[in-house]
């Protein structure tokens, strides 16, 4: 399993990513930013470098806690590829071609990882990978001094629509987020650039996130990161404990404070050991607990499904098995979600629940403002005053469902099930 070497919470099995690779134009391998490297890599599966400038007669580099998977060396150019001590690597292939194109290929179970640097001067050409190396999954981290308005250029050269149409060829998903930071910094012309781009395989685009990390010394460059997930992530609330009074037991609760009282004494000085006796026994009876992460939609029948998903996933989360289990269970607990909506949306009434209908008006209207006991809000939205008037003047319009389509000519329609 690619991220067999990472300990998963023994309770969320998903709480780790499937696999994780970090990879940065290093602008010259050195001792000290190898250590850095190894703060920075210690969260990562595989670490991809590029411009590393070792040529043949120095030292192959080394950083701690990780292994050299593979290496090209080169006095003025210079790649690498490093792991972790126990990720299981079947196959690595390294090619350059004659302009010194570099590329560096793993192979994992089910999954390739591929590094390519190519210098600003030389024009992008792609190797094809040998068959031993090719997987059902392919992800491409590097270097590739393209310019493109995918990714943030003001305009295309040759190589940007190389790069692009390579993508489309091997059915490969750019992923790049325009609010990260810029991965390259240009100290001459002061502004920041996207020459090193992540892509993986469309099918597995949607559970793939890019990471910008901080920069590293003596190099432009920014870390980029890429992480895939499970097909499902557990929602995160914070920690905060509440008192759970639907599951009390209120007998005890009555019986403990009834035997305790008679030893306080009614004095107006022994209230704070009242309040204590209420405490300590709201804390032995009514339970308070929290739990910080949970799943939306989850049925007893996707429950199920979930378990054996975790097994599956914990064995190869790249196993046709696993990404069979995984559909069908984004399918299922999609349904649900979509079921929990289309019901609170048909069963909340204007008339009865007027403030909880409100608040999933301005959900639904993308209003995030605050409103005044008129109805004006604080920001200038205009648009709440004349729904109320629209209602009012229709008393028959009782629930959302019915305002939403009167409004909008259209019917309250279910939500994305995968968010």
């Amino acid at each position: 399993m690619p991220a067999g070497s990472r300990q998963r919470h023994r309770y969320l099995p998903l709480s780790g990513p499937a696999l994780s690779i970090v990879s940065i134009n290093i602008k010259g391998f050195s001792g000290c930013k190898a250590e850095i490297l190894a703060t920075v890599a210690n969260r990562f599966d595989i670490l991809c470098m590029q411009e590393t400038h070792s040529g043949p007669a120095q030292h192959r580099p080394t950083i701690p806690g990780m292994k050299l998977a593979a290496e090209t060396r080169h006095r003025q150019y210079g790649s690498a590829i490093f792991s972790r001590p126990n990720l299981k690597i079947e196959e690595v292939w390294t090619h350059t071609t004659e302009g010194n194109i570099e590329t560096i290929t793993v192979a994992l179970p089910n999954i390739s990882v591929t590094s390519v640097y190519k210098a600003p001067t030389i024009p992008f050409l792609y190797t094809e990978l040998p068959e031993r190396c090719k997987r059902r999954f392919h992800i491409s981290i590097s270097d590739f001094n393209a310019h493109s308005t995918s990714w943030g250029y003001e305009n295309n050269n040759q190589d940007g629509d190389e790069v692009e149409t390579w993508h489309e060829s091997k059915h490969l998903t750019l992923i790049h987020n325009a609010k990260l930071h810029k991965s390259f910094h240009s100290a001459r012309w002061k502004r920041g650039y996207n020459p090193d781009l992540a892509c993986v395989s469309s099918d597995i685009a949607s559970r793939s996130e890019k990471e910008v990390l901080d920069p590293i010394p003596h190099t432009q460059h920014r870390p980029i990161a890429i992480t895939v997930r499970s097909a499902l992530q557990a929602t995160t609330v914070p920690f905060r404990r509440r008192f759970n009074l639907r599951k009390a037991n209120w007998l005890s609760f009555q019986q403990e404070i009834e035997h305790s009282i008679s030893n306080i004494p009614p004095f107006p000085n022994n209230y704070s050991n009242f309040t204590d006796l209420l405490k300590r026994s709201a804390r032995r009876h009514i339970p308070r607990g929290c739990q910080t992460q949970y799943i939306p939609g989850l049925s007893e029948t996707s429950s199920d499904l979930l378990k054996a998903y975790y097994e599956e996933y914990n064995k190869d989360p790249f196993s046709s098995t696993t990404m069979e289990l995984g559909e069908t269970l984004i399918s299922e607990v999609g349904e649900e979600r979509r079921k929990v909506w289309k019901e609170m949306i048909e069963n909340t009434n204007m008339t009865n629940n007027s403030r909880k209908a409100w608040a999933t008006i301005r959900r639904l209207g993308e209003d995030h403002t605050t409103h005044n006991h008129n109805g004006h809000s604080k920001l200038g939205f205009s648009w709440w005053p004349t729904a109320v008037t629209n209602t009012a003047a229709n008393p028959q319009e009782n629930t959302i469902a019915q305002w939403y389509q009167t409004n909008y000519n259209q019917p309250a329609l279910s939500p994305n099930p995968s968010t």
